[in-house]
């Protein structure tokens, strides 16, 4: 048998990033045909659960935080005594977050929602 085990990293992260990477990571795996995600500032405070007055350098500097989140896999065949680790990675949960004067664009790792062995 096989057990996947799929963590989450934010250390030290304000509630603000981690509600912001959730809910990228979420609205991601809703439209996983779309590799870069655009929205409006507005939008995108909307989404994370932000105030929708939130300033622009506030949402960059909430971007540049959850930069520093990784995400991590274990993959254990347990049918061997003891078991066996058949596979152990991590990865950044953005590949790229670009903002403007008035839209948030981001691509989330696909690693996030798609087994990562077959």
């Amino acid at each position: 048998m096989k057990i996947t085990s799929q963590y989450l990293h934010m250390p030290g992260m304000s509630d603000d990033a981690k509600q912001s990477i959730h809910a990228a990571v979420a609205y991601a795996e809703k439209n996983p045909e779309t590799r870069v995600h655009k929205m409006s500032l507005a939008d995108f405070c909307r989404l994370a659960k932000l105030p929708e007055c939130t300033p622009r350098q506030k949402i960059v500097s909430i971007m540049s935080e959850t930069r520093r989140a990784t995400a991590s896999v274990r993959i254990v065949d347990t049918s061997f005594k003891p078991k066996k680790l058949m596979l152990s990675g991590s990865w950044p949960i953005f590949l790229s977050v670009f903002i403007t004067a008035t839209h948030v664009s981001f691509e989330v790792s696909r690693y996030m929602w798609q087994e990562v062995l077959r």
